[in-house]
């Protein structure tokens, strides 16, 4: 039950963040090896695509760990799931749309502007969706278990910052090599 929640909003933020990068691709200028129709992707595109494939995996491994680590009651993990569950109903309808308009993008069609600003306006619904949603399963919980919580995102925060600067000196160690 819980692996279903952490589940569905790994998925929600993922599919929103695929419209992101997809988006931001579609504006940028030029046309890449793609689009000039020689069926070639680009060393971007490839990336890309890499990206899909593993993204998401960390998040939802780190949202099992916290609330494994709050020791949720069976009355705690009813009620996340039924918050859960109702507002996957709310936006299933959104994501369907959103999912339409990356299937669009990702197929090579140039969306419309309008289509666009459909896209921002879905990806802004999603997250004040899933701010609400965060809101009220924080809402469930004790005030022991928010304050476990917040040192929980704290370490991981610093555990990202560490890996951030990790990736960093090795970047600057490659390209100090590529120089040479």
């Amino acid at each position: 039950m819980l692996k279903n929640i952490l589940t569905k909003a790994g998925l929600t933020l993922l599919l929103t963040a695929g419209l992101a990068a997809s988006a931001a691709i579609a504006q940028q200028p030029g046309a890449s090896a793609q689009e000039e129709g020689d069926g070639r992707r680009t060393e971007r595109q490839q990336g890309m695509e890499r990206w899909r494939k593993h993204r998401g995996r960390g998040a939802r491994r780190a949202i099992k760990r916290a609330f494994a680590e709050l020791n949720l009651d069976d009355a705690q993990k009813q009620q996340i799931q039924a918050i859960r569950e109702r507002f996957k109903a709310g936006s299933q309808a959104k994501r369907e749309e959103m999912r339409g308009l990356v299937e669009q993008r990702r197929s090579g069609a140039t969306l419309t502007a309008e289509q666009l600003a459909r896209a921002g306006a879905l990806r802004a619904e999603f997250r004040e969706s899933r701010q609400r949603l965060r809101d009220e399963i924080v809402a469930v919980l004790t005030p022991g278990q928010r304050t476990q919580l917040e040192q929980l995102k704290q370490e991981r925060k610093a555990r990202r910052q560490q890996m951030r600067e990790r990736f960093r000196e090795r970047r600057m160690l490659r390209q100090q090599n590529d120089e040479q």
